[in-house]
């Protein structure tokens, strides 16, 4: 796509999201419809002034929701996961038909929304999933108990001091508890792999020696001339995600070189972007666990001796 034609495309993007509110559904903008269990669903999209999503409760409007793009379910039918959503089906295991809208905002790779609903006797919004620049997020029974989770991602570190393909994003499960989607980090959990640990070391060390074309690409995290590759906080957030804080903090503390100043305040700003999550309230009691300034009786081991320490947490 040329430059021009990119530019027109985002300039007619940003006129449709600015006056996607004012768009009123007419019937010949209707894509896609559903009806079931005395309800009846419609999606509406015109490319030059917005959508909805509309839903009747026995010829009744019950909901109406105004924005870009929606579509029953996920955003891609090829997705094997998508017949789990289809309309009508019971994703919440409480016996009741419930109703998955996925919504897209517009830009050029954000954002995707995920609604459900309850079509019961009495109609319900059940919650709102925030998936940022995840368009293949999917809802999907991980530990077999009839209630489908959801599998996406955390942007939060989206462009950090890093392009977006460069970016990490950890991979995420929300359990629905209490009438919500909440973080599960238990079944987020995953155990280290000592082989990957040392990989990412020494993908690091080597990395980190051609520190001029670090600064040339303008990526990472630079003080003082030191820049720290990307590759760094995105292991870091692997294994906090994964349910391993104070390795997380061990981890930069390997790869920190000696005596190089900078990483108390790497850890300020890395703790005060991912404290813009939208699971911050889950997350900060594992991120603040430890951190690498209050060393620990493991992060005060050798390498090779923490290395061993970790294949011994795998028998």
């Amino acid at each position: 796509m040329s430059l021009c034609l990119t530019i027109f495309v985002l300039l007619l993007q940003s006129m449709v999201l600015t006056h996607a509110q004012d768009y009123k559904p007419v019937s010949k903008d209707i894509q896609d419809h559903w009806e079931g269990n005395g309800y009846s669903v419609k999606i509406y999209f015109d490319f030059a002034k917005g959508g909805a999503v509309q839903i009747f409760k026995d010829n009744k409007q019950v909901y109406l929701q105004k924005g870009f793009k929606f579509k029953l379910g996920l955003q891609s039918d090829d997705m094997p996961e998508s017949k789990l959503v289809k309309p009508g089906k019971d994703i919440t295991g409480d016996g009741v038909p419930d109703l998955v809208v996925s919504e897209w905002s517009g830009g050029a790779h954000c954002c995707f929304i995920y609604n459900v609903f309850s079509l019961g006797k009495e109609f319900k919004f059940i919650d709102q999933i925030e998936n940022s620049h995840g368009y293949y997020g999917k809802f999907k029974d991980v530990d077999g108990d009839g209630v489908l989770e959801f599998l996406g991602h955390d942007f939060t570190f989206s462009y950090w001091h890093e392009s977006f393909a460069g970016s990490p994003a950890p991979e995420i499960i929300l359990d629905f508890k209490d009438g919500a989607y909440r973080l599960a980090l238990g079944k987020m959990k995953k155990p280290i792999n000592p082989l990957v640990y040392k990989s990412q070391l020494d993908e690091f060390r080597n990395a980190s020696r051609d520190q001029a074309s670090l600064r040339l690409n303008k990526v990472g995290w630079e003080r003082r001339g030191f820049v720290l590759p990307s590759m760094v906080w995105s292991y870091m957030l692997d294994l906090i995600y994964t349910g391993h804080p104070k390795e997380a903090w061990g981890f930069l503390q390997d790869v920190w070189p000696k005596g190089k100043a900078g990483k108390e305040r790497f850890i300020k700003e890395f703790k005060e972007q991912q404290s813009r999550s939208y699971y911050w309230d889950n997350l900060k009691s594992l991120i603040e666990q430890k951190d690498s300034t209050e060393l620990t009786p493991t992060q005060t081991l050798s390498l090779s001796q923490r290395i061993r320490l970790l294949n011994l947490r795998m028998d």
